[in-house]
């Protein structure tokens, strides 16, 4: 508990951009455990750090603790796919889906759908793609299904 506070004090307060990067990476460590705290403070980076490159960390820090996200992690990166204003975020957001899309994620692959087709910004649209092609390729019956 004391390591988790510390770290979430790091990604949250500390100000150098490279400390709340390597912060958000060791709380993946503990999200993957089952932290809720360490879920709940990268969903607070990546929605709401004013460095485009801590969001980035944030998002995929949260990529690699979606085996076991709560809904409230899938939430955060279907907020962060459709409405960043930081292009290099949606895309991180977006291959962070494709792992939820693999596993037959009815909302991460209309995400990926609905950026595909509608995002202003054409390499956020090829990303979009390129992560629906990845569901596609590796993904469950279920998933294909809802493509």
């Amino acid at each position: 508990p004391e390591a988790v506070a510390a770290l979430i004090n790091r990604v949250e307060h500390d100000e150098d951009d490279g400390v709340k990067k390597a912060a958000a990476e060791a709380l993946v460590k503990l999200g993957e455990r089952g932290s809720p705290e360490a879920v709940v403070a990268l969903i607070n980076r990546a929605a709401n750090d004013a460095v485009d490159d801590v969001k980035i960390a944030a998002v995929e820090a949260l990529a690699k603790v979606v085996e076991r996200a709560s809904p409230e992690a899938v939430a955060a990166l279907i907020n962060r796919v459709e409405h960043d204003e930081d292009d290099g975020v949606k895309k991180a957001a977006a291959e962070a889906l494709v792992k939820l899309g693999e596993r037959g994620s009815p909302e991460a692959v209309v995400a990926l759908i609905n950026r595909a087709a509608n995002d202003a910004v054409d390499d956020v649209k090829i990303a979009a793609v390129e992560a629906l092609a990845k569901v596609v390729e590796r993904a469950s019956p279920e998933a294909v299904a809802a493509l």
